[in-house]
Formats: C-alpha cells, structure tokens, sequence
C-alpha cells in the first residue's frame, strides 16, 4: 500500500528520503515509577501512541523544520499498521509505506517514568523484512537510513548489502546518512562485531549520526569513554573509516560534529562551503522543561539534515539539529527553523560552543 500525501508547503530544498525502521509507539502514563511485580496490578494512565522509529521521528522532525521529505518503510497488514497508515496520511508528509500481509506492525512500548530516562520494549515485526530494495531515488538529494541494527537483514550477511544500497544512491548523485539504535546485548543483534560492520560501510557513508549510548553498547560496553578527548577520537576514527559528517549526539551533555577534509567533504556540502572542512564543535546546551525524551535524538539528526541541505554554516546547522531536540523534548514537536531561532535567540542558549 502506498500513500501519497500532497505537501502544504513550497519545494524550496532537496528533497529529504527518511527510510528503515519505523514503528508505532505506545505511551501509557505513569504517575510513578513502573514496577514488574508478578501477581501485582498496577494503575496506570491512559495510552498515547504515535508514529516512532527513525523514519517517522526524523522524518517529522525535517518536515516541521521546513525540508520536503519523503518517508518510506515496512509495516504489517494488521490492524496497527492500518492505524500507522492513517497517521501518516493524515500528517501530511509524503510517505510510501508498504504494509506486508505477512508480517506484524513493529512497536515500541515506551516506559516513561515520571522522573528519569525512558525504556523501550520493542518488537521488530515487518522491520525484519526491511533491506532497502524496493526504494526509488526519485527527487532526493539526502538518503537518511536508521536503525540497521533492528533491521537484520541489513546486518545478518555482513555490511554488504547496505554499502550496496548506498554505493547505489550515491552514484545516482544522493548523500547517504545513516543512524544507529540501542542493541540488546541478548539479541542477534548484539552477537554482530558492529565496529567491523561500521568499517565496512562508512566508506559509503557521507553523515553518520549515532548516540554515545549506541556507541557503547554496540562498540565498547562500560569501557567506551565518555570524556570529550574520548569522544573527539572516536568521531575521528569514523572520518578516517570514511564518513565526512559525524555527530555523536550525547543526551543532555549536547552534540559534537566532527568533519573530514575539503576532498572529502566536497560531494556533501556545496563547494561555497569552505568553513564545513575539518572542523571540531561542541553544540551549545539548551535549558527547555522536559516532557519527553523519546525521539530526541531523531530529531536532532533531522536538524543536521537541514541544516545541510539549507547551505547553513557548521555552527548553525549544528544548532538547528540541538534546537531540534531540544522543541521535540519540550513539547514533543519539531517547528520551522524560523521559530526556533527566536526561541534560541529568547534564552535557549545555554553555553558557548567549545568543550562541554
């Protein structure tokens, strides 16, 4: 099934191809924390839900900013994937999403204390199908794709057939983009040397965005070092792996962007971008009221995105992506860049960019 969605706002970038995981979350309210007690009721809220996973939460996030994107994505003809086709089509964002009669809708429940950082209990469902041969470039200037490790059959064989995908959408003249997600240590995705598989795709990456907490639980576990000399090293090995754009988002210590050299960065940012050519920064930390964390992170790459494809400066595409997230935790919405400037420009800012 696909959906087709006419868009409210004038084409004035490239267009933005969100693809991969894509889910339905389920929030049910906690008026204190949640407890697992075998045999014990316990009372809570009502049930929200909404589109989640990276396509739907990036994909949002570009299009509240103003970009022109597409999402595409895998769901099952059930019930739940009906309900996540509605959605979409009543957003108003262009979205091809297949709904399999073979496979169960993927969701998340969303365990969302009243205090404190938020759990997922997840269920792949069509997810697993997902391998990216069925995307068509169309328009796009911009392919992001998230989470490969709940996606299997872009991991099982090795990195193969993503650095396929995306040695495809690069010849046709598109940027790749790639985000990580949480791997389950007790999961077939925990089981992959995920630093082999990242050494195996970056030369086919042009911006990479994962979590410190992707990192470490996919890379190092409690060994990998969260110290700013830490972080700069590691985004300095995935330039060297070949990626040109790194942002390592870092929860409520920011975002650090890392960038390889003019050569290298050349089929990425217009040549009029000289100031994106090996640079080092530290997003400036933004004060907001938290509602929620979940899809923070998306929304943040969403943020670089843009701030890429409007030709912006390293410096404010990397405050676009931190104010961004920092709209999605308040309210749960990303708005037009506009608007967010004159919420930053309001007292936002936190810090000064430089070292956390």
């Amino acid at each position: 099934m696909r959906l087709w969605c006419q868009r409210r706002w004038r084409r004035r970038l490239a267009e933005v191809l969100v693809a991969g995981h894509i889910c339905v979350d389920l929030f049910p309210r906690f008026e204190r924390a949640p407890e697992i007690i075998p045999g014990r009721l316990m009372e809570v809220g009502a049930l929200r839900f909404a589109p989640g996973g990276c396509v739907a939460n990036t994909g949002f996030a570009l299009a509240g900013l103003g970009a022109d994107v597409r999402m595409a994505a895998d769901a099952g003809d059930d019930t739940l994937g009906r309900i996540l086709a509605d959605s979409l089509d009543r957003s108003g964002v262009t979205a091809d999403l297949h709904l399999r009669p073979d496979r169960s809708t993927s969701y998340s429940i969303v365990i969302q204390p009243p205090l404190g950082d938020r759990t997922f209990w997840h269920h792949a469902g069509a997810n697993e199908g997902f391998d990216g041969s069925e995307l068509s470039w169309g328009g796009a200037g911009i392919l992001h794709l998230g989470y490969p490790p709940l996606l299997p059959r872009l991991y099982r064989e090795g990195p193969g057939r993503l650095r396929e995908l995306f040695g495809s959408a690069r010849s046709a003249g598109l940027v790749t983009s790639l985000d990580m997600a949480t791997v389950d240590p007790a999961s077939a995705a925990g089981q992959v040397n995920w630093r082999a598989w990242l050494d195996g795709v970056l030369s086919e990456t042009d911006v990479f965005t994962p979590s410190i907490d992707d990192l470490a639980l996919a890379l190092g576990g409690a060994r990998l070092a969260r110290t700013p000399r830490a972080i700069g090293e590691l985004a300095g090995g995935f330039i060297r792996a070949g990626a040109a754009v790194v942002m390592i988002k870092l929860g409520d210590r920011g975002l650090y962007l890392r960038t390889a050299a003019a050569e290298r960065l050349a089929r990425v940012a217009s040549p009029g971008l000289a100031s994106w050519a090996g640079r080092s920064l530290w997003a400036p930390r933004l004060r907001v009221d938290v509602g929620t964390t979940t899809g923070a992170g998306d929304s943040a790459a969403g943020g670089l995105l843009y701030g890429l494809s409007a030709r912006l400066a390293p410096e404010e595409a990397l405050l676009v992506a931190a104010a961004a997230a920092a709209a999605r935790v308040e309210s749960g919405r990303v708005p037009p860049w506009a608007e967010l400037q004159e919420r930053v420009q309001r007292g936002w800012r936190h810090a000064a960019f430089g070292e956390p």
